[in-house]
């Protein structure tokens, strides 16, 4: 499997349902057929290891940029997998993948 650039969108932002009068920022994507959008919460990246060193972001980015081209549900598996196989799960997992296509 080929690689490819994997940009990551940050926006630090409230937990959303917390607090009523909380606002969010937008932020707009530039994204053509074939690219992969996947929204990760801090779950899936702060899982710790026994020698406490944290999964993080850097190895969610090179797990979509290796396999970006599986089907979505083997992503999603692999990322799951992977962070149980890393460590004890401390918060929710929560994971959403997007892939654009094109109509035909």
């Amino acid at each position: 499997m080929r690689g490819c650039d994997v940009d990551e969108i940050t926006q630090p932002q409230l937990a959303v349902g917390m607090f009523p009068d909380a606002t969010f920022d937008a932020q707009a994507v530039d994204w053509k057929p074939g690219d992969l959008l996947a929204l990760v919460t801090d779950g899936l990246l702060e899982v710790f290891d026994k020698q406490d060193r944290e999964l993080g972001s850097e190895w969610v980015r090179r797990q979509l940029a290796t396999h970006h081209d599986r089907p979505l549900i083997d992503i999603a598996d692999r990322l799951l997998a992977g962070a149980r196989a890393y460590g004890a799960q401390l918060d929710d997992q929560t994971l959403l993948l997007i892939r654009r296509v094109v109509a035909h």
